[in-house]
């Protein structure tokens, strides 16, 4: 009676380690890159890829927005998305020091503040 308790306990705990496996191996939302290189410019945009699933993404909490309008919002479905450049980039005159950085947005309606 204790070794059929112990191998079913056993088999459970098996299933359990598969299936966590399979879970990490094969993410809902995938992590996805995109590069972009020109003049010893290289920029690497790393982020998770969110998947609609019939839901809504973006809109007014009252409509239950997996992404409400005008909150903070870490950038990415599992993750946040990393942005990683070797040189000074310029956005409308602000200048971005080479480095490694986390993209944060606050998404409206009409515009997204990117931080």
């Amino acid at each position: 009676m204790k070794k059929k308790i112990l191998y079913t306990l056993l088999i459970l705990f098996a299933a359990f380690i598969a299936y966590a496996v399979y879970t990490i191996n094969n993410p809902a939302s995938p992590l996805g890159t995109a590069s972009f290189s020109e003049n010893d410019k290289d920029i690497t945009v790393t982020y998770s890829r969110p998947y609609k699933k019939g839901r809504l993404i973006f809109g007014n909490e009252s409509e239950s927005a997996l992404v409400p309008f005008d909150q903070y919002w870490r950038t990415g479905a599992n993750r946040h998305t990393v942005i990683n450049t070797n040189s000074d980039l310029n956005f409308n005159d602000n200048i971005l020091s080479s480095g490694e950085y986390s993209l944060y947005t606050v998404p409206s309606e009409d515009s997204w503040k990117v931080v």
